[in-house]
């Protein structure tokens, strides 16, 4: 039996109207293009709950380790 493969096309429509004068940088965008709703009314970033789950999931593992560890859990 042999394998029939489906070739599909791949598209790509860049926007015409956005004229690309060199690299995209932060310093060639709108302003403002960059920052969250809150961060454009001038919250402070890390009082959103995402950026505090995001902080904890990183420093939790460690602070486990750390408790494993004094407590003699972890080792020979």
């Amino acid at each position: 039996m042999g394998r029939t493969s489906a070739r599909h096309a791949v598209v790509v429509r860049a926007k015409p109207d956005r004229k690309l004068d060199g690299p995209i940088l932060r310093e060639n965008e709108k302003e403002g293009a960059w920052l969250s709703e809150a961060e454009k009314e001038g919250q402070n970033p890390l009082k959103d709950p995402m950026a505090l789950i995001g902080i904890g999931g990183i420093t939790i593992p460690f602070i486990i380790l750390l408790v494993a560890n004094a407590a003699g859990l972890i080792g020979q």
